[in-house]
Order: structure tokens, then C-alpha cells, then sequence
């Protein structure tokens, strides 16, 4: 998958940060390198600025980092990737509202920098309805016994809990997940 990423927009929101190193830059790129190697994604990291007025590439082993150039930004680098359909099959990340909504009406998926940092990290997002079950279930086999777990069943299956069907029909509708929804995790599912 082609992943193209607003470099700065995505380092900031990590970082909660205004002024980013070089250093840090680096490390960012150690970091995506790795994970689109991993992975075997192609990242493309667009940054603002660079030494040069027009933008220039330099690719590294997973990546192809773009410097916009200093007479245009990344986020004008990202909508010409868009617009021209440099890349066949693209997931945009970034923050910025007006990319995504760029991104969207030129019908490609964005996410958001932050939630893609979090999959890269393999971090759970209950954000998006991925949860991770604190500590580890422990099954009883056979010979082992347990009189507190007994007790709690034996408590729980004292007291029943009818559903009221009507109710039950409303709430499955309500639990359904929207358009957005769906092709977000689908999008997750391939990260």
C-alpha cells in the first residue's frame, strides 16, 4: 500500500511539539523505515522546506522522503499527489482538516496522523472500536477447581435478565456503524 504522510503535521501532533530537530526528523524516519519495511508498505513522508525553491525527493530504503521546496508547502506536494494520481492506490495521514476533506473528494481514505502513529506502534485505539482485554484469562481445565467462581455463576444465574425484543431491534440498529466507520477499519485492517 502507498501511505503518504504530512511529515511535520505528523511528527507536531506526536511530539505536542512546535520546533522539531533534525535529530528528531531523523529518528521519525528510522522509525517509518522500519515499520513500512515491516509491513512492506511504500511510505512517501512529504515535508515543508528543503534547500532547493522546487521540491526534491530522496529516497531511502522504504521511503521516498519529499522536501516541498521553499516557494510551496507539503500540503500542496500532497494535493498534486492527489490530483495527478502519482501513486495507483494511496492512504493520505495527516491532521489537517482541509487535506482530508481534500483527500476525500478526490475519493481516497485519510487518517489521522496521531491514530496512524498508534497502528505503526501497534498501540490498541479504543477510538475506533479496537480494544485490548486488560491482563490474561486463565481457563480451568479438568482437576482444577474453583469455589469462588463457582459462587459468582451460581449468584449470576440466580438472577435472569429477559430482553424485550422491540427495544432489542432498535438497539441493533443503533449499534451499526456508519459508512465512515467501516472503511476506516477496513483501512486499519491492512496497517
Amino acid at each position: 500500500m502507498n501511505i503518504v504522510i504530512d511529515g511535520y503535521n505528523m511528527i507536531k501532533q506526536v511530539l505536542k511539539k512546535v520546533m522539531i530537530s533534525e535529530k528528531e526528523r531523523e529518528q521519525f524516519l528510522t522509525r517509518l523505515d522500519s515499520y513500512a519495511r515491516r509491513k512492506n508498505h511504500t511510505l512517501h513522508v512529504i515535508f515543508d522546506g528543503g534547500p532547493y525553491d522546487r521540491p526534491t525527493r530522496e529516497k531511502r530504503k522504504g521511503l521516498t522522503v519529499v522536501y516541498s521546496g521553499r516557494k510551496s508547502s507539503a500540503d500542496d506536494v500532497i494535493k498534486s499527489y492527489i490530483e495527478e494520481k502519482l501513486l495507483s492506490v494511496m492512504l493520505i495521514v495527516t491532521t489537517d482538516r482541509h487535506l482530508n476533506a481534500f483527500a476525500r473528494n478526490h475519493g481516497l481514505d485519510s487518517i489521522d496522523s496521531i491514530d496512524f502513529y498508534a497502528f505503526m506502534n501497534d498501540v490498541s485505539m479504543p477510538v475506533l472500536g479496537f480494544k485490548k482485554a486488560p491482563g490474561k484469562a486463565h481457563k480451568l481445565n479438568e482437576l482444577e477447581e474453583s469455589t469462588e467462581l463457582d459462587t459468582l455463576m451460581q449468584e449470576g444465574s440466580s438472577v435472569l435478565f429477559y430482553k424485550d425484543e422491540e427495544n432489542e431491534e432498535a438497539y441493533d440498529a443503533s449499534k451499526k456503524k456508519s459508512r465512515h466507520e467501516k472503511k476506516i477499519q477496513k483501512i486499519v485492517k491492512k496497517l
